[in-house]
């Protein structure tokens, strides 16, 4: 390399050192920071390199990769994790979701184009600036064509190769792809193992005898209504002086079991895992959307159970059929009728599809059609990010420094979604279907993340304390039954396995199939555990909150108090954890070996 040479590549380097500075900043990498950037800086570097004496080549690789580092950093503020291989089965959705996705581009992305900018001024100016003498390439191609794969293999043997195998871009994706690759030729007929048992120490069962409220709800009606993105943080609370969610909020204490600390249970398939997960009590798959991979798969889910019963089992949603599968599942979770956008009159769109009161109002004149007992599951849409509610059906007064943020337009959206929930239950009121119907009303999953520093900063100074992942994670359930002269509110952990289990019991469904969750109302057992967001392993028991390290050394962990907020010892979570790993791995037995119904 001679001087004249010298200076392009040192500006080169330079940029790329920014560009993955700044990217690794944004994924949240913090151990072996600097190693990941230098590593990935040279690979980079080398890999254009080796293309340098075709430019238009070497511009559009550079091209290619940027954009895909752009899809990590879009994908990784969503879902706090890095791509797969196993996304592309998504990549049909990307359309429905495309605003979400442009709503996570922020200013400083630009930064990851630094080094396309220096490298073509660079060749501009002179093509051959950057153009390697034969000894250089040679070790140039050896370094892309054969270290990362060495690396990545050798990695599982030391905490630091680990740790940066599952950060570093290019490690990842290869070990990625050789997990996708061996799961694909993996012989399909070859069973998954039962997972070995593990000893820990579990709260004692509650003795059948003492199990109450058994049967409280048989032969009523059932409503359930998963509402899109609805969080916790919002239930009970007022903003601005006026009150959020003033439907909801009136039902707690009024004939409702309200769970102030239920949390959402997702895999790949994000809004569908959530319906998977509250219908058969079951852990979502991380390989593919769950409806999808189970399709064709034996459940009895709460559909199936209550139409064996003689309930008619109907589902709405305002979004095509097709979208994350239902029209292909619905019939094998128990579904007789689904009424989605080509059943349905479209005569209000907002955001996604069929508004939330068009939904409702449709929907109730439907279900007062049918004779009861029936079971309708309603799927609402218009409270989905990025929040844009039409100005003329804003009904709440947001502050001067919140108006058009992502923050403020949930605060107006949550707002508007509240108001269809009330005027739906005002509708089944006037139909005379509100005396013997049961209402379940939980979120599906977060509505704000608590990994954008920016979206953080406005939930923090709502909620008067940090938003940290396990707030962002809170969902809220109501158990509603007119009449019933009974109210609780309950504080302890659960999430969306343990509807199922809850709703056998008030209902009293007869059921041995294997389930995962826990009867809310007869249990001291509170255990969550999350794959989606927080790193699999992680897990909230009873008050304690454990977030595995994303470079997947435990070691480098946290653990926190969910209401002190003090820092917890990591070796008291270890139990949890291998219980997070073990009840997994549990599940997954049954799910891919199609078992989870008993004989």
């Amino acid at each position: 390399m001679n001087s004249k040479n010298r200076l392009p590549f040192l500006l080169l380097f330079l940029a790329m050192v920014v560009k993955f500075a700044w990217f690794y900043n944004m994924l949240s990498v913090t151990s072996n920071y600097f190693f990941v950037i230098i590593f990935t800086t040279v690979f980079y570097g080398g890999l254009l390199l080796l293309f340098s004496k075709k430019p238009w080549i070497t511009i559009g690789l550079a091209s290619i990769l940027t954009i895909i580092f752009e899809c990590e950093v879009l994908y990784f503020r969503y879902f706090n994790k890095l791509l797969s291989f196993y996304n592309v089965s998504q990549a049909r959705f990307v359309n429905s979701v495309s605003n979400v996705m442009l709503s996570l581009i922020r200013p400083g992305d630009i930064i990851l184009l630094l080094d396309l900018l220096v490298l073509a001024i660079i060749l501009f100016y002179n093509k051959d600036l950057l153009v390697l003498k034969k000894r250089f390439k040679i070790v140039t191609t050896a370094f892309v064509v054969i270290l990362v794969p060495c690396l990545t293999l050798a990695s599982f043997g030391s905490d630091f190769g680990i740790s940066v195998m599952n950060q570093e871009f290019f490690m990842y994706h290869t070990k990625d792809g050789i997990e996708v690759y061996q799961s694909e030729i993996t012989d399909e007929s070859e069973p998954v193992l039962m997972p070995e048992p593990i000893s820990i120490h579990k709260p004692e069962i509650i003795p059948d005898d003492e199990i109450r409220l058994t049967g409280l709800f048989k032969g009523k009606n059932l409503i359930t209504i998963q509402v899109e993105s609805l969080q916790d943080m919002v239930i009970n609370k007022t903003y601005n002086g006026q009150e959020i969610t003033p439907f909801l909020n009136s039902l707690i204490g009024n004939d409702t079991f309200y769970f102030s600390s239920y949390y959402q249970q997702l895999g790949k398939g994000n809004t569908s895992d959530a319906e998977f997960s509250s219908h058969n009590s079951l852990y979502p798959s991380m390989e593919s959307i769950s409806y999808l991979r189970y399709q064709n798969f034996k459940f009895s889910g709460l559909p199936v159970l209550l139409k064996e019963q003689g309930y008619k089992t109907l589902a709405f949603h305002g979004n095509e059929a097709s979208f994350w599968c239902r029209e292909e599942a619905y019939p094998t979770q128990g579904f007789e009728e689904f009424y989605s956008e080509e059943r349905l009159d479209i005569n209000e769109v907002i955001g996604m599809g069929l508004s939330d009161k068009s939904l409702f109002k449709q929907g109730a004149e439907i279900l007062s059609k049918e004779k009861s007992p029936f079971y309708g599951f309603f799927v609402t849409i218009t409270n989905h990010n990025p929040y844009k509610i039409p100005k003329a059906l804003v009904t709440i007064d947001l502050k001067p420094e919140d108006e058009d943020t992502l923050f403020g337009r949930y605060i107006e959206s949550v707002h508007y979604t509240d108001e269809a929930l009330k005027l739906f239950y005002d509708e089944l009121e006037a139909k005379g279907l509100l005396e013997n119907t049961v209402f379940v009303i939980y979120g599906d999953h977060h509505g704000i993340s608590a990994m954008d520093k920016s979206y953080n900063e406005s939930v923090t100074k709502f909620i008067g304390e940090k938003y940290d992942l396990d707030q962002m994670m809170n969902i809220p359930l109501f158990i509603h039954a007119p009449g019933m002269n009974i109210s609780e509110n309950i504080d302890e952990v659960s999430d969306q396995q343990d509807l199922l289990p809850t709703l056998k019991n008030l209902f009293d469904l007869k059921d041995d199939s294997f389930t995962v969750g826990q009867d809310l109302l007869n249990t001291n057992d509170h255990f969550v555990l999350f794959q989606t967001y927080m790193i699999k392993g992680s897990f909230i028991w009873d008050d304690i909150v454990f977030d595995m390290s994303r470079d997947g050394i435990y070691e480098h962990s946290r653990a926190w108090n969910r209401k002190t907020k003090e820092p917890i010892d990591l070796e008291l979570c270890r139990d949890g954890y291998e219980r997070a790993l073990y009840e997994i791995a549990l599940s997954r037995y049954y799910l891919e070996n199609n078992i989870v119904v008993s004989e």
